[in-house]
């Protein structure tokens, strides 16, 4: 990538301006949802219990689209329509579920007791 191991002032202006600094990193959190606040806050623990409110909210309505997705899955399959497109639909579904059971685990546990 740099010729001869050495930089030039253009690619160490670049690196300097993109890579974070060191300090930044281990006093400032950003969340998957994009909030940036100092660790340990009150107000850093406030948003995290809405972040999870509303990741259980994600966890419940995706099982809900999941359950309507799979009787469309049957349903197709008896009625002898081609199911492809509603399986990558489910199988989507089934992916974004994951995620947000990932997503509701990580701040239960980011959270505490």
């Amino acid at each position: 990538m740099f010729e001869s191991g050495l930089l030039t002032s253009v690619q160490a202006s670049l690196l300097a301006k993109y890579v974070p600094k060191p300090n930044w990193a281990a006093t400032w959190r950003v969340s998957i949802l994009g909030s940036c606040l100092p660790r340990g806050s009150a107000m850093d623990r406030k948003m995290l219990v809405r972040h999870l409110a509303q990741a259980e909210r994600h966890v419940a309505a995706g099982e809900h689209h999941l359950e309507r997705q799979r009787r469309v899955v049957a349903k197709r399959l008896r009625e002898g329509f081609d199911d492809r497109e509603a399986m990558n639909l489910l199988m989507e579904f089934e992916r974004l579920q994951a995620m947000h059971v990932a997503d509701r685990d990580r701040l239960r546990q980011e959270l505490g007791p």
